[in-house]
């Protein structure tokens, strides 16, 4: 039966020899079983084509293949055999080149490159469908008088709900099998095809590249407000090119998908951005909490333990103040490198911050100076005076005085 009404005129077949194939999409779709007609119709059919079954209900409908791959053979789709009769055209007026186009006759059929079109689906006048139904029970007994029907093509087919399923079309109402088919047949004949030319795909990739683009870099630079009013004027420009060109034109340029792309990223974006100020906050409290509690300890003269805790903090003015201050008491007690430490840690968060570098220096030359024995604390030792007067170094504190030089010296110690 397929090789009977298979289509004739095939051009650009893919070689089957080697590997390509393997990798290379079907240009067409491809059929693994059929179901022929009773032997009675076949007998005396002109043309048969393929008609899709689809046994679920409310299978969306908005595309139709007109060509179908069955082993080696192409067979036509049941829509493009009867528009091809209702201009008195067989399959043999049928040609087909694979990943191009469908010539019916002289006439070329706006297909994309795997031979679906497109169609425009008819609203219905006044309540009623845009086609005539009629009843074939009224047909039958004479009811519907046969001169409504001379010179039309008729298709026959179920129209229940019980016996069909229903179809999704663009329209807002499910229509049975049959009508669908009709409103493809029309739409055909007259050209009431929806183009999707091949800049199309590209397009809607470089509209997904700027949309990743825009939700990466552009929009984290904005607040809530600002961001969202952004995007919505993103997601309306995207809806209207869509609905405009396929509406104006009868282009249809897939931007749904960049669409979606967009309101999730912001979605997502949103709930990361909600997330982040939350855990600032607590990041912040505990800021705060840890530089009150290190400056407590500061004053306490416990400045290990106040060190701790102000490399907890968020590195603010104020917490850069205080890591400054307590440099400066390690200076005073003589603890050089501890000094270092400090001024080290502030260096690396905050550059050029005072005189942090020229501080971090001599304290670790006067750290390598103790080290060596060459003086520490200011006690006994030549160079004792030395570091007391050392330019650039905090006199040391006993107590709550100031030790600001050496007054005398004698066998049994140090008079300051």
């Amino acid at each position: 039966m397929s090789r009977k009404f298979a289509l004739p005129k095939i051009l650009g077949i893919p070689s089957q020899e080697g590997i390509e194939h393997w990798f290379l999409p079907n240009p067409v779709t491809t059929l693994n079983s059929l179901r022929p007609p009773l032997t009675e119709f076949i007998e005396r059919a002109d043309a048969v084509g393929v008609f899709p079954l689809n046994t679920d209900t409310g299978t969306q409908l908005h595309r139709e293949a007109l060509v179908y791959q069955y082993g080696d053979q192409y067979l036509p789709s049941f829509t493009l055999m009867v528009a091809a009769r209702s201009l008195s055209l067989g399959a043999k007026n049928i040609e087909v080149k694979l990943n191009q186009r469908i010539r019916l006759g002289l006439e070329e059929v706006n297909t994309d490159r795997h031979l679906f079109i497109y169609p425009y689906f008819y609203s219905d006048v006044d309540g009623r469908s845009a086609f005539p139904v009629y009843s074939a029970a009224d047909i039958l007994k004479g009811v519907t008088p046969h001169e409504s029907l001379r010179g039309k093509t008729v298709l026959v087919g179920l129209f229940s709900a019980r016996n069909a399923a229903y179809l999704d079309t663009p329209l807002d109402h499910t229509l049975p099998p049959v009508l669908a088919s009709a409103h493809i047949v029309s739409a055909l004949l007259n050209k009431d095809l929806i183009t999707r030319p091949e800049w199309a795909e590209g397009v809607k990739y470089a509209a997904l590249v700027l949309i990743t683009l825009y939700l990466m870099f552009v929009l984290p630079r904005f607040r809530f407000g600002t961001g969202m009013a952004l995007s919505s004027l993103l997601l309306v420009i995207l809806l209207n090119a869509h609905f405009i060109s396929m509406i104006a034109k009868g282009i249809w340029i897939p931007l749904m998908l960049p669409a979606l792309t967009l309101v999730l990223g912001h979605f997502i974006l949103g709930i990361k951005q909600a997330i982040e100020d939350k855990v600032s906050g607590i990041r912040q409290e505990l800021s705060e909490s840890n530089l009150m509690l290190g400056q407590s300890l500061q004053s306490q003269g416990q400045l290990d333990q106040a060190f701790e805790k102000y490399r907890k903090c968020l590195m603010t003015e104020t917490v850069c103040d205080r890591l400054y201050s307590l440099g400066l008491d390690f200076e005073r007690k003589r603890q050089f490198n501890k000094a270092a430490q400090v001024f080290q840690q502030l260096d690396g968060q905050v550059r050029n911050f005072r005189d942090v570098d020229q501080r971090l220096k001599r304290n670790r030359e006067m750290s390598e100076m103790v080290v060596l024995g060459g003086g520490g604390g200011g006690g006994g030792g030549a160079n004792g005076t030395l570091i007391l007067s050392s330019p650039g170094i905090q006199k040391p504190m006993l107590g709550r005085y100031q030790i600001d030089r050496e007054i005398g010296r004698g066998a049994m110690g140090m008079v300051y």
